[in-house]
């Protein structure tokens, strides 16, 4: 059995929902929480149990949250690589 790799979700709209929907039900990542710059979408994940950042900064210190680079830094994904990141993290 492997470790689940922690994973935050910054914004949390649709995409960012489909995400986390599947990274809840993913056998290899575990879903720390999410930031998203709109309230009414922080209230909603909130509403539906899913850990909020009070900032993105929050969300960026969590040592919780993986992957990090050789400097301890979270990783930022771009747009045109979460085909890759979604094929790593096992989604279906």
């Amino acid at each position: 059995m492997c470790t689940k790799k922690g994973v935050a979700v910054v914004g949390y709209g649709g995409m960012g929902a489909w995400h986390t929907r599947h990274i809840l039900n993913s056998d290899v990542c575990e879903l720390k929480g999410i930031w998203d710059i709109k309230e009414s979408r922080r209230d909603a994940a909130a509403e539906n149990g899913i850990h909020v950042y009070s900032s993105f900064e929050d969300l960026l210190a969590d040592a919780s949250v993986e992957p990090r680079d050789q400097d301890g830094e979270c990783f930022k994904t771009l747009f045109h690589f979460h085909s890759f990141q979604k094929a790593c993290c096992n989604f279906n």
